[in-house]
């Protein structure tokens, strides 16, 4: 086995997006707006421990094998190798960033909308492809030189550290690991990576 640090310095911005359970209840919490406009969707699509966001470690397991894809061993790629070998040691996965006070004691107006700022509100129009109708989208975004920093172990009989390496680079460049990837969002370098 062999462990590792990486470090992860964001090249575009980071923007939170968390799956709600409570979005398949029958249970209806009462909404700041409307249908397809609610304000304060943001506060329950972002990961917080008082004013520290993070992201869980399955979140990041996930997106480095979707890295591995474009890792080539023989004539596919390590994809279901790195799934299989690697664990993400931290359980919460910390950002440099943190909120000004705790996310329950914040509304819209507390955080920016420019998203050259640290911390950012990114509101856009999304198109839902069920009813080709447009709902407005509220998600809490960090502005490029984020950094994250993440230990990780894997089974080196199965991934060389040049194979793990390459996966995560190619995760940063190719693919990303925030919401809005399709659109280029959540890329990064790989400032860091050291073997334990």
């Amino acid at each position: 086995m062999k462990k590792a640090i990486f470090t992860a310095k964001g090249t575009k911005p980071f923007l939170f997006h968390r799956f709600n359970i409570e979005a398949l209840t029958n249970t209806k919490k009462p909404k700041d707006g409307t249908s397809g406009n609610n304000p304060s969707e943001w506060k329950e699509t972002v990961w917080t421990e008082g004013t520290k966001l993070y992201v869980p470690a399955f979140y990041l397991h996930s997106a480095i094998t979707q890295g591995a894809k474009f890792v080539k061993i023989g004539r596919g790629t390590v994809s279901k190798h790195v799934s299989s070998a690697l664990t993400i040691l931290d359980e919460k996965i910390y950002f440099n960033r943190q909120l000004p006070k705790p996310i329950e004691e914040m509304t819209g107006e507390d955080i920016s909308r420019d998203s050259s700022d640290p911390i950012f509100l990114d509101i856009r129009g999304v198109s839902n492809p069920n009813t080709k109708g447009k709902n407005i989208r509220y998600r809490l975004g960090l502005s490029k030189d984020w950094e994250i920093n993440v230990n990780i172990e894997w089974d080196d009989s199965i991934i060389s550290k040049e194979q793990m390496k390459s996966s995560i680079e190619a995760l940063g460049k190719l693919v990303g690991f925030s919401n809005g990837r399709t659109l280029g969002y959540g890329r990064f370098d790989l400032t860091k990576f050291e073997i334990l």
